[in-house]
Formats: structure tokens, C-alpha cells, sequence
């Protein structure tokens, strides 16, 4: 799935669905400057890279929503292949270099212990290939969990914080069933209802229709 974001942008998002957990590696390329980066890196590093290579993006960086095993397996090749600076949340520093917390010992592969070259805290901001992108803290899923926004294209990815109709779980190593609900409440849909959303597994949504029909409003 590709989506060209609004009438004259030079944005375009491509959705690299991998592994037995139907993940989304987001692929996000400026097409005036052929630079781009990846939110996530799941499962099947070859197929990521490859899918890269084939776009002809000219890859500048790797932005991590959480620590999960099946949001970072991938990391390493990719930044090796690429010579790519990982970003993450400052919070999350923790789980990402601990195979218990981040459950890739738990996975039946390499155990996962990584560190991210760039830590960022809530309301910081990157600059990478022509965009700049907000990192918002939305704790619940994980504690140092973060959502990447840019507010100039209106997109937002959500990793497993905010999902189509619902949200991630709560009960697996720091998860918050009330910080999420404030992450969502207070921080995600505070944000415009235009703004699309790009979750870590299944479909696109948008602010407005997460405001009206997601579950968060009933479960927590």
C-alpha cells in the first residue's frame, strides 16, 4: 500500500507489511529529494532493505515507536546496510537494551539488545529529509513509547499506542491502561481530526474518526 498524502506534497508513504504478526514498517520518502526514512523495522531485514533499494529512496534515518521485538528485529541490518542513526524515545532507552523487556527472548530468534543513537523527549523535534517530525511521549503501551508527527503533512504514526477502532494492550512489561487512555485522550486526539494515521499493525484511520468511534471511550 502506497498513499500520497495531500494535492501537492512531495510525500509519500509506503507500507512494508511483514512477518506473522501482520506488522507495518512505514517507508517515508520525500519525492523531490529522493531522502526518506523508516518508522519501525520489523520482521525480515532482506525484504525491508530491498523494498528500500527498490524505491530509490536515499535512506536517512530509522524512528522507533517502542521497543517490541517486532518493531526493532530489523534494526540492526538496516542501519548497517544504510549507515542510518536509529531515533527513540528517551524512556524507552531501558527496554530497547533488555531482551526481557523488549520480549525477543520470548520470540524463538537472536535476542534483541539495542541502543538508539538519537534519545528524544516529549515535544522534540527532528529534522530529516526536508520534514520535521514531532516526537510525542504517549506512554501506556510502553513507558517511553513515541509517536512521530508532522504536523506540516498531517500524518501521524501511531506504532501500537492508537490502532483503527482501538489501541495497544497494556498488560505486557511497563504497559498503562490509564497512561494510555491520557495519551490518547489528552495528547493524540488533540490533535486535527484531518491528521491520517499510521498504526504499527493493521489499517490507516484519522484523528476525526478515532475521536468518534474508538473503543478507549468504553474499555478504560
Amino acid at each position: 500500500m502506497t498513499y500520497t498524502n495531500k494535492e501537492n506534497s512531495s510525500v509519500k508513504v509506503t507500507c512494508i507489511k511483514t512477518g506473522i504478526m501482520d506488522n507495518n514498517t512505514w517507508l517515508i520518502k520525500n519525492t523531490d529529494s529522493g531522502e526518506g526514512f523508516i518508522v519501525d523495522a520489523s520482521f525480515h531485514p532482506g525484504e525491508i532493505i530491498e523494498r528500500i533499494k527498490a524505491d530509490n529512496t536515499d535512506l536517512k534515518g530509522i524512528l522507533l515507536t517502542h521497543s517490541h521485538y517486532d518493531h526493532i528485529m530489523s534494526v540492526n541490518e538496516i542501519k548497517e546496510e544504510f549507515k542510518v542513526p536509529v531515533y527513540a524515545g528517551l524512556d524507552e532507552k531501558e527496554l530497547l537494551e533488555d531482551d526481557r523487556l523488549n520480549l525477543s527472548y520470548k520470540a524463538g530468534r537472536t535476542n534483541i539488545e539495542i541502543s538508539a543513537d538519537n534519545y528524544v523527549n516529549d515535544g522534540d523535534e527532528i529534522n530529516l529529509c526536508g520534514l520535521t517530525i514531532n516526537a510525542i511521549h504517549t506512554p501506556g503501551h510502553t513507558k517511553g513509547g513515541v509517536c512521530w508527527y508532522i504536523p506540516e503533512e498531517n500524518l501521524l504514526f501511531s506504532g501500537d499506542t492508537l490502532f483503527y477502532r482501538t489501541h495497544g494492550r497494556t498488560d505486557l512489561p511497563t504497559g498503562d491502561s490509564a497512561a494510555i487512555r491520557d495519551s490518547l485522550l489528552n495528547k493524540l486526539f488533540k490533535l486535527p481530526p484531518e491528521t491520517k494515521v499510521f498504526p504499527g499493525h493493521g489499517e490507516m484511520t484519522d484523528i476525526g474518526q478515532e475521536k468518534k468511534h474508538n473503543v478507549i471511550y468504553v474499555s478504560v
